[in-house]
């Protein structure tokens, strides 16, 4: 719930969009091409004709010819090519998609693509020809890298930092945007849970918030409710967009944060401890006045703790919240004067 500083990290992938282009180009200008017949390589990059030379790459072979007989394929292309230039544009809601393709032809180019994600992109001989001058890295070390000592962006709760801790996740999903499957931009290592069939899944919505271009702590809030002892997350009022609502929607935060009341039992005691050190501090008189500023300034002080630990431990949102919500006041005042009176 904090945006993330990983994006660049992404663009290790970025050379598979040199590879979708080839493969769209040459599929738009070999329309209906034969399984039969040896492969037409006369539209052809250099790179792809590698590929396809290449005796280890029969299965690619097979899903280019089926993206030939796709035929939208020119569509395909035409949204792969703007999603390339105007991702981030198109989720902010900037540049809306001109067309959306039918569930037919999303279900025949799938196959492919979900071939280049699965397998292609954690092939060392396809980086050899179209990544040639970058040492090959599997989609297993990239997760371990990327993740390394964080939390889950979307969650705030779940720590990932092994590859078995993490998925992949395509933030707008290939079951609607299968020529997303290896775009860079469009990947998200998050938890299990949040790219689950309980959460995410495969729902999307447009535009919407996005962990690596908004600052989603400034979008969405926590509210208490300290008779019930809940916790629910909702769109901050001075941001009240259809991008914070959407996320919402796509994110059942409400759900996810039941139980998880103990975590801001542990945060009471921690701005509570951190009052009594500031106030130990002082060996002289202290009257009301200097209490509350004692009890700002703890305050402020495990506020920032938690921003500064955003992403990289649980549940920082909630709790850096919740210390705005600091409504002991008199009672704690009461005890460090009555605590001065006894010394």
């Amino acid at each position: 719930m904090w945006r993330s500083d990983t994006s660049e990290q992404y663009r290790v992938y970025e050379f598979t969009d040199e590879f979708v282009v080839d493969v769209l180009t040459w599929a738009c200008n070999t329309p209906n091409a034969d399984f039969t017949e040896k492969i037409n390589t006369e539209n052809m990059s250099d790179k792809l004709i590698k590929m396809v030379s290449d005796k280890r790459f029969k299965r690619f072979r097979e899903e280019m010819i089926s993206l030939s007989n796709c035929k939208d394929i020119q569509d395909v292309k035409q949204l792969f090519l703007l999603f390339k230039e105007k991702y981030k544009e198109i989720i902010q809601g900037q540049v809306k998609l001109p067309f959306s393709l039918d569930e037919k032809i999303i279900e025949q180019i799938k196959k492919p693509f979900d071939y280049y994600y699965k397998q292609l992109i954690d092939n060392e001989s396809f980086w050899g020809i179209y990544n040639p001058e970058v040492k090959f890295v599997s989609k297993k070390k990239v997760r371990e890298v990327i993740s390394k000592n964080r939390v889950c962006p979307y969650c705030d709760q779940v720590q990932i930092e092994s590859s078995t801790k993490t998925n992949m996740d395509h933030y707008l999903p290939v079951s609607v945007f299968p020529y997303l499957g290896v775009h860079w931009r469009n990947f998200v290592i998050s938890c299990g849970i949040c790219n689950g069939l309980s959460q995410k899944n495969s729902q999307y919505y447009l535009p919407i918030l996005h962990p690596h271009y908004d600052e989603i702590e400034n979008k969405l809030k926590f509210s208490f409710d300290f008779a019930n002892e809940t916790a629910t997350v909702q769109v901050d009022d001075t941001e009240n967009t259809i991008k914070s609502h959407n996320y919402l929607k796509l994110f059942d935060f409400n759900q996810l944060y039941k139980g998880t009341w103990e975590e801001l039992n542990d945060e009471y005691d921690m701005i509570e401890l951190s009052i009594l050190k500031m106030y130990h501090k002082d060996k002289g008189n202290i009257e009301i006045v200097k209490c509350n500023e004692i009890i700002d300034e703890s305050i402020n002080f495990r506020k920032e703790e938690h921003r500064k630990s955003a992403g990289t431990r649980t549940y920082t949102k909630m709790k850096y919240d919740y210390c705005s919500t600091y409504d002991d006041r008199s009672e704690i005042i009461s005890w460090l004067m009555n605590e001065q009176r006894t010394r």
